[in-house]
């Protein structure tokens, strides 16, 4: 079975998904270069070809189209010797999916739900894989479950008690992460602790209430190797929306417990008692209209604290560390290969 690969060799999450992919799937990858299009996201658009040795790019240039964006060459060079096709989020030109159509290539696109272009007049793959259950109902079909694994031999799972750590990244619309909540909830704290944020671009603590018993540590710029932010203690993410969060896989990956909302996905797979409960706040409309959420600043401290209780934190890291082996590559590949083979067969 030959698979090709779309893949990102930069920073950003889909960056991370393609390298995950790559390691663990043989495959050939075309690559997508972005870093013309960057505006002040260069050093994470930065391609790192040494991760994908070998490999053919394509850069995208100014004003690309979703049809008729990469060259018809490149394209049919690219999957004339696969049998099936795999893109994460976009193939970035979508005629590259009725190509293989007319070759016989099996096509299947690893969507993020705020980003579907389907229902549209789009080619449309074989098969859409789910990252979440977050809208699968929503999905058309042909569809399928297909969660993102972890490679979880990049950590080292190290307990750190009274250790809480936040990734604002670079905020998306809405404060998808939901930094400032967890800024605001600092203040009800009632233990000492000591609180990492990580950020890729400066942030201002000026309007938030200090604790005196939070020790506040803010760091600020990208990693190279993402797996750097993970170093041990309790995560704390209150999305409040959206589907695949790799921030908080990851996290898991490491053996870290994840404090998070009680909202779809998170409560599909998080133990009830690490999520605060968020009401809803609005619709956002991307490519689809998603419910955003709001998280209570005062129950996130409520379980941060919680979490400062060493008996509580020690049976936490025990359940993290088994939702650590049920999404890594080594128990997620079987599922990937028959995905294929039932594709094919």
């Amino acid at each position: 079975m030959r698979i090709g690969l779309i893949a990102r060799a930069d920073n950003t999450g889909l960056g991370i998904q393609s390298k995950g992919f790559f390691d663990h799937i043989p495959c050939k990858a075309l690559v997508i270069d972005c870093g013309l299009l960057a505006d002040q996201q260069t050093e994470i658009l930065k391609l790192h070809m040494d991760r994908f040795p070998g490999q053919k790019v394509y850069q995208m240039q100014p004003g690309h189209r979703i049809t008729g964006g990469i060259p018809l060459e490149i394209m049919e060079e690219f999957i004339k010797d696969i049998d099936i096709l795999f893109a994460m989020e976009t193939p970035y030109d979508y005629n590259i999916i009725s190509l293989c159509r007319n070759r016989g290539v099996k096509t299947i696109l690893q969507l993020n739900y705020e980003f579907l272009d389907y229902p549209s007049n789009l080619p449309f793959p074989d098969l859409l894989a789910a990252p979440s259950v977050w809208h699968y109902d929503d999905i058309p079909n042909p569809k399928k479950f297909l969660p993102v694994p972890v490679n979880t031999n990049h950590f080292k799972p190290e307990k750190k008690f009274r250790t809480f750590i936040h990734n604002a990244g670079r905020p998306a619309i809405h404060d998808r992460n939901g930094t400032v909540a967890f800024m605001n909830a600092l203040q009800y704290v009632n233990s000492e602790v000591n609180v990492i944020i990580n950020s890729q671009i400066p942030l201002s603590f000026n309007h938030i209430t200090r604790n005196p018993k939070v020790n506040l540590i803010s760091t600020f710029g990208t990693k190279l190797n993402y797996y750097e932010n993970y170093t041990g203690g309790v995560f704390v993410i209150p999305r409040k929306y959206g589907g695949l969060c790799l921030p908080m896989n990851e996290a898991i990956g490491a053996g870290m417990p994840v404090i998070s909302t009680h909202i779809s996905p998170n409560n599909a797979w998080l133990p009830g008692e690490w999520l605060a409960e968020a009401s809803y706040s609005r619709i956002l409309q991307s490519k689809r209209k998603v419910e955003v959420f709001e998280p209570d600043p005062y129950r996130i401290a409520s379980i941060m604290n919680l979490f400062c209780d060493e008996d509580f934190y020690n049976h936490a890291v025990e359940k993290a560390l088994a939702i650590r082996e049920a999404i890594s590559w080594e128990s997620l590949l079987p599922m990937y290969h028959k995905t294929f083979e039932d594709l094919i067969a």
